[in-house]
C-alpha cells in the first residue's frame, strides 16, 4: 500500500488521501514562535478519519494563531486492535491505510506536527500479562489508577457489532484483550505527552471508545479541561461536551446551563426556528444519518390506547450511561414487557432501531424477543428495523412512549406526547420526560401509563430543551461541506467566523454553545 501511495504522489504530486483538499499557503507555512506560545492543546486524532482530520488540523491552526501549539496524537498502527474498523468491514485493510496514512497526511498540509504512540513509548511497551488474568479480573482492570475495562468492552462490542460479549468465549476474549491492552498503552502514551508539555485543555472524539475515552480519563486525573466533540445532528456543523459535565458525552451539558435553558421563554422567532428544525428533522432534510422511512404509514390499532416503546443500536457505546436506571437493556426492555403485558386494554408497538438493519449489527433485538418469549403477549407487537413503517407517522398516533435513550424520546415530548425513560439520555432529569428514580418507580409509571399526561409545562420545557440542543449546542464548521474544498487562514481567524468562538470558550474552559446563546450562561 506505500508503494501505491508513494506511486501516485510521484505520479500526480498528490497524496491521493488529501488529493481533494486545498490550504492556503498561510496555512501551509504558519509557524508558532517559541515567544509567542502560551501553552498546548491535545488531540488525539485516532482514527484517522476524513472528517476528523478536518476538524483536528482546523481547530489545531485556529488554535495556535492564538499561541496554544496543538500536540496531535496519532496511532501509526501501534494499537494491536484497529479501532477503526468493525469485524463485517469488507475493505478492512483500506480503510486502515487510509486512517494511518490521512493522520499524518493532514496535518502535514496544515503544517502541524504529529506524535506516534511508538514513537512516545520509544519500545517501552507495558509487560503485562493479560491472557492469564480471570474473566473477572478483565471486567474490572485498572492500569495506573485508570478503570479501561468498560470502554476496552464498548470497543470490542463496536468491533464485533454485538452488545452481548462472552469472555469465556476465545475469540471475543481476544479482542477484548486487544482492545484492554490499547487501552493500557494510551494511558502511558497520554501520560507521557502530559509530562512533557503544558496541556491547557485536550479535545477528543468518540469518548465511548479506547481511542478517545482513555485519554479523556487521563487528562481527567491530571486535571487538564477535557472536551469532547462528535459530528452535530445537522449537516457541517459540531457539538462538544465537557468531561466534567454530569455526562461526558457532546449530547449532555452541565445541569446550571440546561436548567437556565429551559426556564428560559423563547422568543417568536426562536419558537418558529426550533419548529422548523423539527419539522425537517421528520423528513430527514437536516439530520446527519437518518435513520427512518418515509412512507407516512403507521399501524392498525382497535384498542383505545397506543403505546411506543422505542429500542436502541445495542452494540453503540453510547447506549448505557453510568447513571442509567437499567445498566443491561435487555433487563430495561424484559420488565418492560412483562408489565406491558398487565395492561391488555392497551396496545403496546415495540419498534426497533433502523440502524439494526442501515449499520448492520450481529446481535438483534427481534433475536433476543424470539430466543427469551416463545409468542409476545396478546398487546404487544413487534415491528422489525426493515418495517415499512414511518416512526414520525407512528409518534403521531401514539397516546404515550417508552423510550431507553433515544432523542425520540425529545421528539415525542415536543409533540405533547408523555413518555417515560428508562436509561440516560440528554434530557433526563429536567421534567420533560417521565425519568423513575428506582425499578419501582418505572414499574409503577408503565402500569399507570394511560395516567400519565403531557402538561403545558413540560411541553414548553420540552421546547426550550430542543432549542437547546438543536440550536444553542451546534456550531457551525464550514470544512465539513463537502462542496468546500479550500480552507484560508483568514477564514479561520476571522472574528466573525465560527470558528473563533469554539476557541474562545475551550481557551475559557467554558461549555460551548452558540454566542447568541451566551445569556444562558
Amino acid at each position: 500500500m506505500d508503494n501505491l501511495v508513494d506511486l501516485y504522489e510521484f505520479t500526480f504530486g498528490q497524496n491521493p488521501w488529501t488529493s481533494d483538499l486545498r490550504v492556503d499557503n498561510e496555512i501551509q507555512q504558519f509557524n508558532l514562535d517559541e515567544t509567542e506560545r502560551r501553552g498546548y492543546v491535545l488531540f488525539p486524532l485516532i482514527p484517522g478519519y476524513h472528517t476528523l482530520c478536518l476538524r483536528v488540523c482546523v481547530l489545531g491552526h485556529a488554535l495556535r494563531t492564538r499561541g496554544y501549539e496543538p500536540i496531535i496524537l496519532r496511532d501509526n498502527l501501534d494499537l494491536p486492535e484497529r479501532p477503526e474498523i468493525t469485524i463485517s468491514d469488507k475493505q478492512a485493510h483500506i480503510s486502515i491505510e487510509g486512517c494511518r496514512v490521512r493522520s499524518e497526511a493532514y496535518p502535514d498540509l496544515f503544517n502541524l506536527k504529529t506524535h506516534n504512540i511508538g514513537e512516545i513509548i520509544s519500545g517501552d511497551y507495558p509487560d503485562i500479562d493479560i491472557q492469564s488474568c480471570s474473566v473477572e479480573e478483565l471486567k474490572n482492570f485498572d492500569y495506573k489508577k485508570n478503570n479501561i475495562s468498560e470502554t476496552a468492552m464498548s470497543s470490542t462490542k463496536k468491533y464485533l457489532k454485538k452488545y452481548t460479549i462472552d469472555l469465556t468465549d476465545s475469540e471475543e476474549r481476544a479482542v477484548f484483550e486487544n482492545f484492554l491492552y490499547g487501552g493500557i498503552i494510551l494511558v502511558d502514551s497520554t501520560q507521557k505527552l502530559l509530562n512533557k508539555y503544558n496541556i491547557e485543555a485536550t479535545i477528543v472524539s468518540e469518548p465511548t471508545y479506547i481511542q478517545g475515552n482513555v485519554p479523556m480519563k487521563v487528562c481527567k486525573r491530571n486535571e487538564v479541561p477535557t472536551y469532547t466533540q462528535a459530528l452535530g445532528y445537522h449537516q457541517n456543523e459540531l457539538i462538544f461536551g465537557k468531561s466534567s459535565n454530569r455526562n461526558y458525552m457532546p449530547q449532555f451539558d452541565n445541569t446550571k446551563i440546561i436548567t437556565q435553558a429551559i426556564n428560559t421563554q423563547l422568543s417568536e422567532k426562536q419558537l418558529k426556528r426550533i419548529d422548523r428544525i423539527m419539522t425537517e428533522r421528520k423528513g430527514g432534510k437536516i439530520t446527519q444519518t437518518y435513520h427512518t422511512v418515509n412512507t407516512d404509514i403507521s399501524v392498525e390499532n382497535s384498542s383505545s390506547l397506543l403505546v411506543g416503546i422505542f429500542s436502541h443500536l445495542l452494540w453503540d457505546g453510547a447506549l448505557e450511561p453510568e447513571q442509567a436506571l437499567y445498566d443491561n437493556i435487555y433487563d430495561w426492555l424484559d420488565e418492560t414487557i412483562k408489565v406491558a403485558a398487565e395492561k391488555e386494554n392497551i396496545q403496546f408497538i415495540i419498534k426497533s432501531h433502523p440502524a439494526e438493519e442501515i449499520r448492520g449489527t450481529n446481535e438483534s433485538t427481534g433475536e433476543w424477543i424470539e430466543q427469551n418469549y416463545s409468542t409476545l403477549p396478546d398487546n404487544i407487537e413487534f415491528l422489525p428495523p426493515d418495517t415499512d413503517i414511518d416512526t414520525y407517522a407512528l409518534i403521531d398516533d401514539l397516546d404515550a412512549g417508552i423510550v431507553y435513550a433515544s432523542t425520540v424520546g425529545l421528539e415525542m415530548a415536543y409533540e405533547g406526547i408523555p413518555v417515560v425513560t428508562g436509561g440516560y439520555p440528554p434530557y433526563h432529569g429536567f421534567n420533560i420526560t417521565y425519568d423513575p428514580s428506582t425499578k419501582t418507580k418505572y414499574r409503577e409509571a408503565i402500569r399507570n401509563i394511560e395516567e400519565l399526561d403531557s402538561t403545558e409545562k413540560r411541553n414548553k420545557r420540552a421546547q426550550r430543551f430542543a432549542h437547546f440542543l438543536f440550536v444553542c449546542k451546534h456550531m457551525d464548521f464550514p470544512p465539513l461541506n463537502e462542496s468546500k474544498k479550500r480552507i484560508t487562514h483568514n477564514e479561520i481567524i476571522d472574528e466573525r467566523g465560527p470558528y473563533i468562538p469554539i476557541v474562545e470558550q475551550i481557551l475559557a474552559d467554558e461549555d460551548i454553545v452558540q454566542p447568541d446563546c451566551f445569556n444562558l450562561k
